[in-house]
């Protein structure tokens, strides 16, 4: 099929040759293309208040005895289901400064990002405020004092009944998960150095699985003043970790990768995330009157042509 399309007058090349070319190529050139596509693809299927999480992971496959495996910071469309695009940084400390860079690349307006503890950052804030976006910031004891006034605010046995509440039921598991808002910060002594701050968040999440039961209390710095609009978001970002990265491991068996030469893993993660976005766009339906999963829709492309050929036309 390769050779309808392509002039290939010494055949098709192997897999030692791809991999020799996909080493060569800029790594930060192919993410630039990757992030031009999603954003003039997918952005005016955005719609207002969507969810962008943002997180990192490490391609445990990458590593040597002398290297750290690479480490990508990655935005996810949570709403759409796809990848927006992603950040190779040196390490995992290292997100600090790869998220602002990944934002600068996004459009964010009208969206709420969402970031665990390591982006909790003022410039990150500030950069979202000015994209014209709302936030979401997970806030631990990495910043001591921010965590202690906002906890201060939530008395742990005493928070009155929720604004928001949702339970779920799961492989047997019960999961009840209450929010709180609190919106009165005007004295709050780091208001001004967070842009965009108006509330601070509170998640109780009591989880029961058969006769025992944990309960586990989450705080939060946000620019939303909605309650169950703050609940959903810090629900959503748990998409990034069950829909992009555990995929990407179990799916794509990306940690078992043992391409490391020059810029091959960075460039192959990013084929990766194409494929993903590229066969999750393309419904199985009105080829087979039934939805596929990942991997059935991987092996049905591997012998539907028509299907296969949809699939890339879609870049």
């Amino acid at each position: 099929m390769v050779k309808k399309y392509l002039l290939l007058p010494n055949g098709i090349p192997s897999a030692d040759t791809i991999l020799r070319v996909l080493g060569r190529i800029d790594h930060t050139k192919f993410e630039a293309c990757f992030l031009n596509w999603t954003q003039g693809y997918f952005r005016e299927r955005m719609q207002s208040g969507s969810v962008i999480a943002i997180d990192g992971k490490t391609v445990k496959g990458s590593s040597t005895d002398t290297e750290r495996g690479i480490h990508l910071v990655s935005a996810w469309a949570n709403e759409l289901g796809l990848v927006l695009g992603h950040v190779k940084t040196a390490e995992k400390s290292n997100e600090i400064t790869a998220i602002p860079e990944l934002l600068a690349a996004l459009d964010v307006a009208g969206c709420v990002v969402t970031i665990d503890a390591m982006g909790c950052q003022k410039q990150i804030a500030a950069d979202i405020t000015q994209g014209k976006g709302d936030y979401v910031l997970s806030l631990k004891e990495t910043h001591p004092e921010v965590y202690a006034e906002v906890t201060a605010v939530f008395p742990e046995y005493d928070l009155g009944e929720a604004e928001y509440t949702e339970i779920t039921k799961d492989h047997g598991r019960i999961e009840k998960r209450e929010a709180w808002l609190y919106k009165d910060i005007s004295w709050f002594s780091g208001l001004k150095d967070w842009a965009g701050l108006k509330a601070f968040g509170c998640i109780r999440s009591n989880r029961t699985i058969k006769e025992n039961t944990t309960t586990v209390y989450r705080y939060f710095l946000t620019s939303l003043t909605d309650t169950a609009q703050f609940a959903h978001s810090v629900r959503a970002h748990w998409g990034i970790e069950n829909k992009l990265h555990w995929t990407l491991d179990v799916a794509f068996r990306e940690d078992y990768a043992r391409n490391r030469k020059d810029h091959s893993a960075a460039n192959l993660s990013v084929l990766r995330k194409i494929t993903l976005n590229l066969i999750r766009l393309e419904p199985t339906e009105k080829y087979e009157k039934q939805k596929f999963s990942l991997g059935r829709k991987r092996m049905y492309a591997s012998y539907n042509q028509d299907f296969l050929l949809k699939i890339l036309f879609n870049l």
